[in-house]
C-alpha cells in the first residue's frame, strides 16, 4: 500500500455522503466547505491535505459516511495506521446503516491493512496530547494502541501546548508492537519549559515475509545485471569470432571465440530467466502485503464524486 506518490493511473473515489440542508448552519457551512476543499485536494493528488480537510469537516459535523472518504486519504498517502482507525471506526458508527456490499468491500481492506500495520503501546504522564508524523491521534493516557504503518520510520511526539515535551523517531514490524516510555512516565504532571532529550528506544525489525521479500527483489536486480552483462559479452564474442573466422581465416582462434561467446550468451539467458522468476515471485509476495485503495479506474484525472 513508504508525501505520497501520485500514480499515472487514473482513479475515481465511490463516496458515499449525507445530503447538504439548505437550511444548514454555520458550523454545516463550515464543513460542506472543508469537504469540498478535501475533494479538490483529492483531485489534485494532494492526499495528506485531503485527509486533514476530511479530518476538519467531520469534526465540524460529525459524519460516520465521512469516516470513509479520511480512510481513504490516509490509505492513498500510506499512512496506513491512520486509515485502518478510518475505517474501523467507519462500521463501527455506521452499523446496520452501511449497506451489505461497502461492509464487505471495507473489511477486505481492514484485512489487507491489518497485515502491514505495526502498533506502540505508550506509556506517558497524562494530559499531554500525542502527535504521530505531524497528527494529533489523542490525549494521554492513549486508550489502546497506537497503530503505524510497518517498516516505516515514524516521528513520536508529546506535547503540552504547543511545547515538545518528548520525541521519538519508531519503527515497528508488521502485526507487532512494541512498548515506549516517554516524558517521564512516572510523573503526573509535566513542566512545559521545554522539551525532554530523547531517549534510545528499542524498535522491532522487519518480518521475516518483508525480509523475504527483500530477498528476492535483490537477487532478481542482481540476476538481471548479470544477465544482460553475459549475453552481451556473448553477442560480442560471437561477432568477433565470425570476424577472426570469415574475414583473417582464423581457423584456431575464431572457432574457439565463437563457442566462448556462445556459452556466454546462453549462461546469460539462464540468468534472465531467473532474474524474471524470482521478480514475478515477489510481486506475487508483494502483493500479499501491499494495501490497494479503494479505487477504480476511470479515464480522465482524480475525480471525487458526492454531495456533503
Amino acid at each position: 500500500m513508504k508525501i505520497c506518490t501520485r500514480a499515472m493511473v487514473v482513479f475515481t473515489m465511490v463516496l458515499s455522503v449525507a445530503p447538504f440542508r439548505a437550511t444548514a448552519d454555520d458550523g454545516e457551512e463550515q464543513a460542506k466547505s472543508a469537504f469540498n476543499e478535501g475533494t479538490r485536494f483529492y483531485s489534485a493528488g494532494k492526499f495528506t491535505e485531503a485527509a486533514e480537510a476530511f479530518r476538519k469537516a467531520y469534526a465540524l459535523k460529525p459524519s460516520w459516511k465521512l469516516l470513509y472518504n479520511i480512510g481513504q486519504a490516509e490509505a492513498s498517502c500510506k499512512r496506513h495506521g491512520l486509515a485502518l482507525d478510518a475505517f474501523e471506526k467507519y462500521l463501527a458508527e455506521g452499523g446496520d446503516e452501511v449497506p451489505a456490499d461497502r461492509r464487505d468491500e471495507v473489511n477486505g481492506e481492514i484485512d489487507r491493512l491489518r497485515r502491514i500495520v505495526g502498533s506502540i503501546s505508550l506509556m506517558a504522564p497524562a494530559g499531554l496530547t500525542v502527535w504521530v508524523d505531524g497528527v494529533m491521534v489523542g490525549t494521554t493516557p492513549v486508550p489502546g494502541r497506537l497503530r503505524v504503518a510497518a517498516v516505516v520510520e515514524h516521528q513520536l511526539e508529546l506535547r503540552n501546548g504547543d511545547a515538545v515535551v518528548d520525541a521519538r523517531r519508531v519503527v515497528v514490524a508488521g502485526q507487532e508492537t512494541i512498548e515506549v516510555t516517554m516524558g517521564g512516565a512516572a510523573t503526573a504532571s509535566v513542566s512545559p519549559e521545554g522539551p525532554v532529550s530523547p531517549a534510545p528506544v528499542a524498535v522491532a525489525g522487519p518480518s521475516l515475509e518483508e525480509r523475504q521479500l527483500h530477498k528476492l527483489k535483490r537477487q532478481s536486480k542482481i540476476f538481471w545485471i548479470v544477465g544482460w552483462v553475459g549475453v552481451g559479452v556473448g553477442v560480442a564474442s560471437l561477432a568477433g569470432g565470425v570476424v577472426m573466422l570469415a574475414a583473417l581465416g582464423d581457423l584456431e582462434n575464431g572457432p574457439y571465440l565463437m563457442a566462448l561467446g556462445g556459452a556466454a550468451a546462453i549462461a546469460g539467458t539462464v540468468f534472465l530467466i531467473v532474474s524474471r522468476r524470482k521478480k514475478k515471485r515477489a510481486l506475487a509476495m508483494e502483493s500479499k502485503v501491499a494495501f490497494r485503495p479503494l479505487l477504480a479506474p476511470q479515464l480522465t484525472g482524480f475525480v471525487l464524486e458526492g454531495r456533503f
